[in-house]
């Protein structure tokens, strides 16, 4: 008929408080050890991408370290290296880069904890340990894989490391207390060196999990009517 026709929509940006991971400048190739990665300054956190280089099954996963120095000088001191647990995020919320969780998302959980002295050890002027925190690529990815890569990135930090007599600190949520139990006992097993003093379980099933199948059902029939 000739006549055009517009369709009008609102849009609502949130502004991610304190830290953000999707800033900063161009990312720049890096070869540390035998790891090759991008690494993107911004404000004194990096973010640098490790892709994983021993197989299982296969394949291999990769990861993105978002880390979060303790001083002004973009060091790692004293690591405290935090493995990301089971994260649909690919599926469920494929418009934020890192999925459901993150190092910004972390911290939030810090902060809102009823522990002060828990949140001056990981922010602020009193931060005592540099925050590492593993984003899978695939965050859904089986626990040997995620392991294997886990190995790597443990290299890589104690590689990096400007104190070679500061040992690590590992904390695995969920899954990743799995996966960190996984590839600490398998360097153990191949007398390689973690350097890793402390290991922490958060909130991880070490007898299994079981999802019950309508909540799994849910899930699918959610994942479906999001994708269409």
């Amino acid at each position: 008929t000739g006549s055009v026709l517009y369709g009008h929509t609102q849009i609502a940006i949130e502004e991610m408080p304190g830290l953000s991971l999707y800033n900063g400048s161009t990312p720049q190739l890096q070869s540390k050890g035998e790891q090759t990665m991008n690494r993107n300054h911004n404000n004194g956190l990096d973010t640098i991408h490790i892709q994983g280089t021993q197989n299982y099954l296969g394949k291999a996963n990769g990861a993105t370290l978002a880390i979060d120095y303790s001083g002004t000088v973009e060091e790692i001191r004293n690591p405290l290296i935090i493995v990301e647990g089971f994260d649909p995020g690919a599926v469920t919320n494929p418009e934020e880069i890192f999925g459901d969780n993150d190092l910004v998302s972390f911290l939030r959980e810090v902060e809102f904890s009823v522990s002060a002295a828990l949140d001056n050890l990981l922010k602020g002027g009193a931060q005592q340990f540099d925050l590492i925190y593993v984003n899978w690529d695939k965050g859904t990815d089986v626990i040997q894989r995620n392991a294997y890569l886990l190995k790597e990135i443990i290299q890589w930090v104690n590689y990096e490391k400007v104190d070679d007599s500061i040992q690590n600190v590992i904390l695995g949520q969920s899954m990743g207390g799995l996966v960190a139990r996984y590839a600490l006992k398998d360097m153990e097993d191949h007398n390689k060196d973690h350097d890793t003093r402390l290991y922490i379980s958060h909130d991880s099933p070490h007898l299994g999990a079981n999802v019950p199948l309508a909540y799994q059902a849910a899930a699918r029939h959610a994942r479906r009517q999001y994708i269409r």
